[in-house]
Formats: C-alpha cells, sequence, structure tokens
C-alpha cells in the first residue's frame, strides 16, 4: 500500500510540475521572437520629440535610421486617392538628402493629423541661378518614414510642389 500511495503522490506533484515547465518553456519561447528595440533608436526617438534643434551628427543619425527604415520599401506620391510610385529622378529630388546631407538643417518638430514630424530642409535645385530653392522632408518621429516632401523657391513659384508620401 504504500507504493501505491507514493505513486498517486508522485503523478499528483508531476503533473502541475510539468505543465509549469510548458508555460515556462512557451514564455521563453515567445520573449525570443518578439523584436527588440535598439537602445539607440530609442534614445534618438526620444530626442527628436524634443523641441531643441538637432546637431549635424543627430541628423546623421536620422538620416540613416530612415534609410534603414526604407530598405526594401517602395515610397509612393499620393494625390487625393491616388497613390502612384516615386519614380528614380523623383526619389533623388525626395530623398536625396539622405545621402547628401550638404546644407541639411533641421528645422523643428511640427504636429498634425494625430502625427509628430521633424522637418528636415536642404538645398534645391533651382532652374534661376538668381533664385535659391529648398527641399523640405517631414519624417515621423515615430517610425522614422519620411511622411512629406516639399520644393519651394525662395519666392512663391507656380513651380513650387508639394508630396505626401506613402511608404509600403
Amino acid at each position: 500500500m504504500g507504493s501505491a500511495r507514493r505513486n498517486r503522490n508522485y503523478r499528483d506533484i508531476i503533473g502541475p510540475v510539468r505543465r509549469a515547465a510548458l508555460i515556462l518553456l512557451a514564455t521563453i519561447g515567445l520573449a525570443s521572437c518578439t523584436s527588440r528595440q535598439d537602445p539607440a533608436r530609442i534614445e534618438l526617438r526620444s530626442r527628436l520629440k524634443q523641441q531643441a534643434a538637432l546637431s549635424a551628427d543627430e541628423i546623421g543619425r536620422v538620416f540613416d535610421e530612415v534609410s534603414r527604415a526604407l530598405q526594401g520599401k517602395t515610397v509612393r506620391i499620393v494625390r487625393g486617392s491616388t497613390a502612384t510610385d516615386l519614380g528614380a529622378a523623383e526619389r533623388d529630388v525626395v530623398l536625396g538628402m539622405l545621402a547628401d546631407r550638404t546644407g541639411v538643417f533641421d528645422e523643428g518638430l511640427r504636429s498634425g493629423g494625430g502625427r509628430q514630424a521633424r522637418v528636415f530642409n536642404a538645398p534645391g535645385q533651382s532652374n534661376n541661378p538668381e533664385i535659391e530653392a529648398s527641399r523640405r522632408l517631414f519624417v515621423d518621429v515615430e517610425t522614422f518614414l519620411p511622411l512629406r516632401f516639399e520644393f519651394a523657391y525662395a519666392f512663391p513659384s507656380p513651380d513650387d510642389y508639394a508630396y505626401d508620401l506613402q511608404v509600403n
């Protein structure tokens, strides 16, 4: 009778221990599947939300993150309900400042449509050497994806334009 009682006690203990072990293994497995945010990216995201202007080094880090976020993705121009792919020539103008950072500066933080964006300004290619042009790229502070692009001359011109951007 003593061995039967021991076997029953053993079975009473081993069942809950197995269940606990399975739950522990499942929890560890799920935790290893979730993506971990890079601490530097978290710090940079926090910095983007601050009002103070970004330094040239910080702009470089932001542009590196934007470039990484765009890898393997398609950028589209949205006009009303129509979206068209950004052509190669347009892509050079719209996203060119990510690679050629000459003259780029931070215009600051802007809010609109429930989102916050950092606005970066760079020189644009003017069709008139006497009038300068500028490019502005709005970058979402949460996703590091471009939201909007604007091209404008120093004086209002019919050649000024703006694109809302969609990244797929």
